[in-house]
């Protein structure tokens, strides 16, 4: 097709066309165009400046922010929202997976985004807590101060003090084993 220099969209819309005065560009089927547009046949035809940025560049803009403003999918957001937010201002929300431990009480497929706010809120619902469904979160294991307990075995510790004796006994029944080893 050969360029005419003139917008190919001219006669079919009510808006001025800035072709005379920025030109035009010639639309290939190398461009990304939005599936939002793609009945229009835009492959092919001359743009001017104002068409291409409205029905290429802006509509391929809308689509990716579109795709970014995820919510949470979670049926109780607003409810949870609203008792956390004790101050009256929007809060960010980060989006996780549905915990599989919460996703029988919730009902909602697996890929599902939950913000982490509704999340902590499930574990502290009565209503959820009597559901037979409920599994409570795991607790975790208390934090053991390794500088100050010694493990000679994986279940029994023993603090300093302890350990200075034990070791003290251990070097005396080594020794009287040598004394024993000696006489014989």
């Amino acid at each position: 097709m050969s360029k005419t220099g003139k917008c190919s969209l001219q006669n079919d819309t009510n808006s001025i066309c800035d072709d005379i005065t920025k030109g035009t560009v010639f639309v290939t089927n190398k461009v990304k165009i939005p599936e939002t547009n793609l009945d229009m046949n835009l492959v092919g035809k001359e743009l001017c400046r104002y068409h291409y940025n409205k029905l290429i560049v802006n509509e391929n803009h809308r689509l990716k922010n579109a795709a970014k403003k995820q919510q949470c999918g979670h049926p109780k957001h607003e409810e949870y929202s609203i008792k956390n937010n004790k101050r009256g201002r929007p809060r960010k929300h980060i989006l996780m997976k549905i915990p599989q431990r919460l996703q029988p009480v919730l009902c909602l497929p697996s890929d599902t985004l939950i913000c982490n706010r509704c999340s902590i809120a499930m574990d502290h619902d009565k209503e959820n807590q009597r559901s037979s469904n409920y599994q409570p979160p795991k607790q975790k294991a208390p934090i053991v101060n390794i500088d100050h307990f010694y493990a000679f075995r994986n279940d029994i510790y023993y603090s300093a003090k302890e350990f200075k004796e034990l070791e003290t006994a251990f070097h005396e029944v080594c020794e009287e084993l040598d004394q024993v080893k000696l006489s014989t």
